[in-house]
């Protein structure tokens, strides 16, 4: 009977020592887990804000061709056009 007990004991320690190590390894799984979404966070607002950078330059160049095609297209246009080049 004092057999069974010792063995019923190790085995106790033994699930105990294993559960043990598979908190620390879910714990770090966890916190590598926490950094990458993080850094993923951080990389998707630095992507925000270069697609609204890219936004701006795109507006501001539709603004300019059309204030060129305005001046090109109105009469005496390409003759301004023309001057300023020469």
């Amino acid at each position: 009977m004092e057999t069974l007990r010792n063995e019923i004991q190790q085995l106790k320690a033994a699930r105990t020592v294993n559960v043990k190590k598979d908190v620390q390894a879910l714990r770090a799984t966890h916190a590598g887990m926490e950094a990458k979404v993080l850094k993923g966070e951080k990389d998707l607002n630095t992507l925000r804000n270069e697609v609204a950078q890219s936004a701006e330059k795109a507006e501001k160049a539709l603004e300019t061709g059309a204030l060129v095609l305005s001046v090109l297209s109105t009469p005496g246009g390409q003759k301004r056009k023309m001057n300023e080049i020469s």
